[in-house]
């Protein structure tokens, strides 16, 4: 612990499995990415991340890649 840290620990990292490109029937957009991030199972826990939450998307975070 450092000397005169207060405040909450952050979270640095957190361990996530890429799911996919987000997609519909006959389309693939690889701009956003479907991300399951381990520990998220609620719309809430979703939220915490500021991601905006889907149907489609309910437990994963739909992520926009800047390529």
């Amino acid at each position: 612990m450092v000397k005169g840290r207060t405040g909450q620990r952050v979270r640095l990292y957190v361990r996530s499995t890429i799911l996919g490109f987000k997609r519909s029937k006959p389309n693939q957009y690889e701009s956003m990415s479907l991300v399951q991030v381990e520990g998220v199972n609620t719309k809430k826990d979703v939220a915490w991340y500021g991601v905006s939450v889907t149907e489609q998307a309910s437990s994963a975070l739909l992520c926009s890649l800047f390529v």
